[in-house]
């Protein structure tokens, strides 16, 4: 099999260019004769260039037991990194980060968090840590091979060593498919057979039949054989790390920050700390921000169904409470439920001669986190269709609606030029941006040359400082990447590896890896595709987040709430509004594929988790955003109305982790931190609150 090189002229050339360019259970004190020691270590995962280990970020270790109750047994490593403040002067209390799921990586979306926290890194350290179970702290990962089954003859036809210099085995392998997170994502799934009402008994019949369950019955026996304790990966066990992590790392005092499944592993730790009898000999917590909040009450698994209706009709009651948008369209909350009702039992034919159905009217009010400048416009369609009128449903189905129109016509001179101003300094940071990589690309491609690499190595560098670089152009290659790595298997063609260039959602990006790939042979193509198929290629490129580990958790935490599946379909059939649940069928499965999953895993507590919300009076400011249906706004006030020192704030038009996606959220944060005991400005959220589009007085009856 012959590999070929780059050819030397092609890197000269164009570096001659770039001259010419610039589960709660009952919560055991924390043992406090066991303090991890921290040591530091290399960082196992690749940093952004803007990061330099040893300098702006230093990695390390402490070591836990897997069994907290027995600290003289088995240890686990929990993996951590300190991104140093930019500040020559920082505060003395860090911000430690808890990533969500659970299962994901901050560590290894350190290029994201290192950008998402730049404000509170600017006075304070920022610390990052994977929990137990997740991919740099004792991964659960399970094998490729074991997951699909494979014999050793199959398993040997399926691997070809990397070639020489090649890909970099910095990581623990990841488990295969998309996952299936709690709360951060909620997949779609295969629609049943059965009926939408749901028969329940049918539906537990069927579900081996639309997924397998082979693949979590032999990772379970994997896991057993190689003597881990799956009982262990659970949130009360996560947050004892927490404790032993803050212990090791030695700072005067701590802020918390934790979003999704962050937040229930935050109030886990608020509750160790509240019933420690050595509460007052723990690091101190001065602060604790929750955004996109999961309670220790809910059995999330079996909730988050629920939670497009909740956003939903919380639109319409919002409006109602608006004064202008209550006037135009009264009661327009059940008029919602009412219509609903109506298309269940038939379409609407319009005045326009054409047919709204139910499915068009639910994809209308689901989905909007992605979607916001559709809210405007929600009461005034619902008003329209009740009278046979489809003008603002057309219009936002094509597209031809936009947000309600900002002022064209500036107030005044100063105005004018300070729009065009931010005009041009928006386009000068694009090009600042394209030039950058530029000179990132010519640069590795003049590596490339003189190290001799191959062809697939090259593109394989290529394909990892890509996906490295804009991460949020990632998630798609990140989501889809498993499917990719399985069909590499059997496929290794080019198909194959155009269909892995095209989960890039950068066009730029398509387009460097496309031309490495015009110019490979079959044989490059075999050994990239080669590549693609092995465990190390999958880490690279797949989620951050540990399937396994997604699984303990919700097993151990929410076993016991799992196995009354008929209740929740009894809940799904006395809904308010059943067809918005209905709208993705797949939320309907997700509690009967996690009961199959954790039967599969044999991770079934017989009892449910100590469910007792906490009481902490620990500063602590509870954050959503208004159009979150993975975690609403409804959780996080349960949990602010058990907390004794708490602040509430919701983000108008925030998706799921909205403080750290709105410059208004993420400057709220930093004044919280700054001064928790102060009171909060939240006057950034009223310039956020939806512009209601009212009826024109023509079209009053």
């Amino acid at each position: 099999m012959k590999i070929r090189m780059l050819p030397v002229f092609v890197a000269l050339t164009l570096a001659s260019v770039l001259t010419l360019t610039v589960a709660v259970q009952t919560a055991a004190a924390q043992d406090s004769s066991f303090v991890p020691a921290a040591t530091t270590i290399p960082c196992p995962m690749a940093l952004p260039a803007s990061e330099v280990e040893g300098k702006t970020v230093t990695c390390g270790q402490i070591s836990v037991p897997e069994d907290w109750d027995n600290t003289a047994g088995k240890q686990i490593a929990i993996t951590y990194a300190v991104l140093h403040s930019k500040s020559l002067s920082p505060f003395p209390d860090p911000v430690i980060y808890f990533g969500g799921g659970p299962g994901e990586s901050p560590l290894e979306s350190i290029a994201y968090w290192s950008s998402a926290l730049g404000k509170l890194r600017a006075t304070r350290d920022v610390i990052l840590f994977d929990q137990r179970g997740v991919l740099y702290s004792a991964s659960l990962a399970c094998p490729l091979p074991v997951e699909l089954g494979m014999t050793p003859e199959q398993q040997a036809a399926a691997v070809t060593a990397p070639p020489r210099n090649g890909y970099r085995n910095r990581r623990r392998p990841q488990p295969r498919r998309q996952p299936r997170r709690w709360i951060c994502q909620t997949q779609k799934r295969k629609s049943s057979p059965s009926s939408r009402r749901g028969d329940v008994q049918t539906m537990l019949a069927l579900a081996p039949a639309l997924q397998d369950p082979g693949p979590e019955t032999r990772c379970g026996e994997y896991f057993r054989a190689n003597d881990v304790d799956l009982s262990q990966y659970e949130s009360v066990a996560n947050a004892r790390d927490v404790i032993g992590l803050l212990q090791a790392l030695g700072y005067p005092a701590y802020n918390i920050y934790g979003i999704s499944y962050g937040t229930r592993l935050a109030t886990v730790v608020m509750r160790l700390y509240q019933e420690s009898p050595d509460a007052a000999a723990l690091p101190v917590i001065r602060s604790v921000v929750i955004d996109g909040v999961m309670p220790t009450t809910l059995n999330q698994a079996a909730e988050n169904p629920f939670s497009e209706q909740l956003v939903a009709l919380r639109v319409f009651a919002d409006c109602e409470a608006d004064a202008a948008c209550g006037a135009a369209f009264p009661n327009i909350r059940q008029r919602t439920i009412d219509l609903l009702d109506q298309l269940e039992a038939a379409p609407i034919e319009t005045s326009a001669g054409t047919t709204v159905t139910l499915a068009d009217v639910t994809g209308m009010l689901t989905g909007l986190s992605s979607n916001h400048p559709r809210v405007a416009y929600l009461p005034y369609l619902i008003d329209e269709l009740e009278r046979g009128v489809d003008t603002t449903f057309q219009g936002l189905k094509t597209g031809a609606l936009p947000p309600p129109a900002a002022p064209t016509t500036a107030a005044n001179p100063l105005d004018l030029i300070a729009g065009r101003a931010t005009e041009l300094a928006g386009m000068a940071n694009q090009l600042g941006t394209a030039l950058n990589d530029l000179a990132q690309q010519t640069q590795s491609l003049t590596a490339a040359v003189l190290t001799q690499q191959s062809l697939p190595e090259y593109f394989l560098g290529e394909a990892e400082r890509l996906a490295l670089q804009r991460p949020k152009f990632g998630a798609n290659l990140r989501a889809n990447f498993p499917e990719i790595g399985k069909t590499a298997v059997s496929e290794p063609t080019r198909a194959t590896i155009e269909a892995f260039i095209s989960l890039y959602g950068d066009a730029q990006q398509r387009a460097i890896l496309t031309s490495i790939l015009n110019v490979m042979d079959d044989d490059d193509i075999r050994v990239t595709a080669a590549v693609l198929a092995t465990e190390q290629a999958r880490a690279r490129f797949s989620t951050a987040l540990s399937n396994y580990m997604n699984l303990s958790v919700i097993c151990n935490d929410s076993w016991g709430g799992l196995q009354d599946v008929q209740s929740f379909f009894d809940r799904f059939a006395a809904a308010e509004a059943p067809q918005l649940i209905d709208a993705n069928w797949g939320t309907l499965w997700q509690v009967i594929r996690y009961h199959q999953s954790c039967a599969s895993l044999q991770v079934t507590p017989a009892e449910m988790a100590d469910q007792v919300q906490v009481a902490s009076d620990i500063r602590t400011l509870v954050a959503n955003g208004s159009l979150d249906a993975l975690t609403p706004k409804e959780w996080g006030d349960l949990v602010y109305d058990s907390l004794t020192n708490a602040i509430s704030t919701t983000i108008p038009f925030g998706g799921h982790g909205a403080t750290a996606q709105t410059a208004c959220g993420q400057d709220m944060v930093v004044a919280f931190v700054t001064y928790p005991d102060a009171p909060l400005n939240t006057s950034c959220t009223e310039a956020l609150q939806p512009q209601w589009v009212l009826p024109a007085l023509e079209d009053n009856p």
